[in-house]
């Protein structure tokens, strides 16, 4: 039989990860669209959408590992209490 050693602590530090991982996406998301944003101001031409049709392919595409690290976060939360209530007993 198997046995699994998991520590509450290894499971807080995982959710802090999942927590940064998706803050830093979420962070690049909104850089690029500002910094999309702040280029219009000398740059309207077809490139220029171009660009922004690129900046809302890649902000979608941030979207999926951002929900996938919230069900991380998740699973893990639910782990931890788990633990804990193992722990107590």
């Amino acid at each position: 039989m198997a046995s699994v050693d998991v520590t509450r602590d290894a499971v807080k530090k995982a959710m802090s990860s999942c927590k940064a991982a998706a803050e830093e996406l979420r962070s690049a998301s909104q850089n690029l669209s500002s910094n999309y944003a702040n280029a219009g101001s000398g740059w309207k031409d077809s490139k220029y959408k171009e660009l922004g049709e690129i900046v809302n392919e890649c902000n979608n595409a941030i979207k999926d590992p951002v929900k996938q690290l919230g069900e991380c976060y998740k699973t893990l939360q639910e782990l931890d209490g788990i633990l804990q209530e193992y722990e107590e007993a």
